[in-house]
């Protein structure tokens, strides 16, 4: 046992720097992987961002320690490993993180001071372990190329700083009015291309940027050109395609400006920071190469100081692109039923232990959100919508009939305002009865039972996920779901029940809370009804949210409110616009999403 731990006491720090090299190789593939939403690696990306630094950090001290026992021990490590002393500007490198991710949270960009302090810290205990080493005393030629590591080091630790002060919502300092911050690119047309739109959306990355730290599209200083950047999206000859892509493209630089350090590198002295730091890595490269010592350190050294180049496919979105499902008719136990007996038979034990300790809505949340890709259809029916609102009344359109929903919605009006909640949940089962009862199954109608279905599944996902991103709800969804639950299995037979028993339950169960509720006949009208009162919703619940929640959800891959809440705000729709040139006031703004549709 004592032969061990002498063994491990040697060799502590060589696998403390192997362990911190392989959570930064870990990092650097995986880091990238959060803006498309990657859920089952957030935890261990989480751990490993966390424990990087606290190794690297480790490290450090053990080899400062090691260099004090120097003076009075033998057999030391700088006398086993001559070159041990070089570890400490590679750690530097390590301490610097990889470009793909510098803050894993937004509160981790507020904490930039304390990063800057810790880069002082640090490399003062780096320099020093360098200083206290004999081994580049006995040795002259390494002294040139540990100084070109050391400022490797040192940069890449200062770009971090960098990229995390940058990445503070707060620090709008960055921004200003001087000539490269302006919004120089001509406006797109039509034909577009997507290096154009790539262009366009760079140089109206600060635009977004004040968008996501809270100002409004009218507090934005002038000189950034927030008119033409509204002006584009407004135009009829852009494509919804083009439009989409857009919105895809601005998403995927504010992850990067949050979260790597893109908005450190778009800078003329980022630039510079960076090609000396490069060029100081690869002298120091070549260097070591001419050693003879030093012939493995210089492949693995290679590995440690080359950054990831992050590019921008076209066919890609730059966002998770999907959208959260959760279905009332999961938390009342009528879920989907899994592939096998065992597994049923457990997944019903389990609900079971949970609903007797009053963790049912806890586990719901957890078994039964689901996930499905935005498509085409779902961005057409926004797109069709804000179309229909801008030509509304007040924007000199007619007014919006729903001859099939409105004895159902103007009976939901009353609530609305009042219990939100309340009112989505209702809306979702009623969804839920009119898509079971559509018997066409043409092409046509499958879609737009898919879009409905996608669209209600979603707003239930918010309400019970994410009611943060809710501003307007006032009462948390766990209360009103249990409230809906109880009364729901009042009239409910116990033991298993068809899905059919249910829905027919569900339908009793709306008519017993108001029995002036009239529930429409189901045809194609009426699914388009349907599709366009969940968009308005979807809109209505963008356009009130805080755009704090958004950037918080650009780390897990971005939600489509977020989505939504950007295109409204190229559409001077929303929240954002607050009062505008035409007159109209954000207020007049929610009367079209939401309330003028139920009168």
């Amino acid at each position: 046992m004592g032969r061990l731990l002498r063994l491990f006491n040697e060799w502590e720090i060589q696998l403390l720097v192997l362990l911190s090299f392989v959570l930064q190789i870990f990092l650097f593939f995986t880091g990238s992987l959060r803006q498309r939403g990657a859920k089952f690696l957030s935890g261990i990306i989480w751990i490993a961002y966390l424990v990087a630094d606290l190794l690297a950090v480790y490290a450090l001290g053990l080899l400062s320690k090691s260099q004090e026992e120097n003076t009075t021990h033998k057999g030391t490590l700088t006398e086993n490993h001559p070159l041990a002393f070089f570890w400490a500007p590679f750690l530097l490198i390590h301490l610097g993180g990889q470009d793909t991710i510098t803050a894993f949270s937004l509160e981790d960009n507020s904490l930039w001071l304390r990063h800057l302090l810790n880069l002082i810290v640090q490399v003062v205990l780096a320099l020093y372990v360098f200083w206290k080493s004999t081994a580049w005393r006995n040795v002259q030629q390494l002294l040139v190329p540990g100084i070109f590591m050391f400022i490797a080091g040192i940069i890449k630790y200062g770009e971090r700083t960098m990229a995390l002060m940058k990445g503070n919502l707060q620090n709008i300092s960055g921004y200003n009015n001087s000539e490269e911050s302006k919004l120089n690119h001509q406006e797109l047309d039509q034909d577009a291309s997507y290096s154009s739109i790539v262009c366009f959306s760079l140089d109206s990355a600060p635009i977004v940027r004040y968008l996501f730290a809270g100002f409004t599209l009218f507090q934005i200083p002038h000189g950034f050109g927030a008119t033409t950047w509204r002006s584009y999206a407004r135009s009829d000859e852009v494509q919804l395609a083009k439009l989409a892509k857009l919105v895809d493209v601005e998403l995927g630089i504010m992850y990067c400006d949050i979260y790597t350090k893109a908005a450190v590198l778009r800078t003329r002295s980022g630039i510079i920071l960076r090609c000396t730091s490069q060029v100081s890595a690869l002298v120091a490269l070549v260097l070591f190469a001419a050693n003879k010592y030093c012939v493995w350190l210089t492949r693995i050294s290679w590995m440690l100081v080359t950054s990831n180049i992050i590019g921008w496919p076209e066919e890609k979105p730059l966002w998770s692109n999907r959208m959260g499902q959760y279905s009332f008719l999961s938390y009342v136990g009528c879920e989907e039923k899994p592939s096998s007996p065992w597994l049923e038979h457990v997944m019903s034990m389990i609900r079971k232990m949970a609903k007797t300790v009053g963790k049912l809505f806890w586990l719901s949340k957890l078994l039964d959100t689901k996930y499905e890709e935005v498509d085409k259809d779902i961005i057409e029916s926004f797109a069709k919508e804000i179309k229909v609102i801008l030509q509304s009344p007040f924007g000199g359109g007619q007014k919006k009939q729903w001859r099939h929903l409105s004895r159902f919605l103007r009976s939901m009006a009353r609530e609305l305002s009042d219990n939100f909640s309340a009112v989505i949940i209702r809306l979702h089962i009623l969804t839920i009865i009119h898509l079971s009862e559509v018997s066409s199954v043409d092409v046509e109608t499958a879609a737009l039972v898919g879009v409905c279905w996608k669209l209600s599944n979603y707003m239930m996902y918010l309400l019970v996920t994410h009611p943060d991103m809710l501003q307007i709800t006032a009462t948390s969804a766990e209360s009103v779901l249990e409230g809906f639950y109880k009364k729901f299995m009042m009239m409910t037979a116990t033991g298993n029940i068809s899905k059919h028993v249910i829905l027919q339950n569900l339908k009793e169960f709306l008519s017993k809370e108001d029995s002036t509720l009239s529930l429409p006949e189901p045809c194609k009208e009426t699914l388009e009804e349907t599709r366009d009162m969940w968009v308005r919703i979807i809109m209505y619940a963008a356009s009130m949210s805080r755009p704090k929640t958004h950037a918080t959800q650009l780390a897990r891959g971005g939600e489509f409110l977020t989505f939504m809440w950007l295109l409204m705000a190229q559409k001077s729709l929303g929240a954002s616009r607050e009062l505008g040139s035409d007159g109209f006031h954000t207020t007049e703004l929610h009367r079209i999403l939401c309330f003028t549709f139920l009168c």
